[in-house]
């Protein structure tokens, strides 16, 4: 018997909440990632600039140059730092006697555990 409206098919909850989900992780990310999107400007070689052209990374170019520059100014800085260390060639002489002599025990027992 017709009632006059067809029957409406009913969404089921997984649908509903699957649907909502993906809506939800778009928008999440679009908000995620909006700083990460470029700018559109349109400025042509030695127009002034209408507003403040700012990049959206930190980018460093060092030319060879600056490399070269940097590594002067760095020995500079060194040679004015003075030395906080001496050397002891009589330490270093014990030092070196004492190693040699452990490693000629060291051979002299494993000469006499292996006969």
């Amino acid at each position: 018997m017709l009632t006059g409206s067809p029957k409406k098919k009913k969404r089921s909850h997984k649908t509903l909440n699957i649907t909502l989900a993906i809506i939800g992780v778009m928008f999440l990310s679009s908000i995620v990632y909006s700083p990460f999107l470029p700018k559109n400007i349109t400025v042509k070689p030695g127009e002034v600039s209408t507003e403040t052209i700012t990049s959206p990374r930190f980018i460093e170019i060092e030319t060879n140059e600056d490399q070269k520059r940097t590594e002067r100014l760095r020995q500079e800085r060194a040679s004015l730092v003075e030395k906080v260390y001496s050397i002891n060639n009589e330490t270093n002489k014990i030092n070196q006697s004492r190693i040699v002599s452990f490693f000629t025990e060291l051979r002299d027992f494993q000469k006499k555990s292996i006969h």
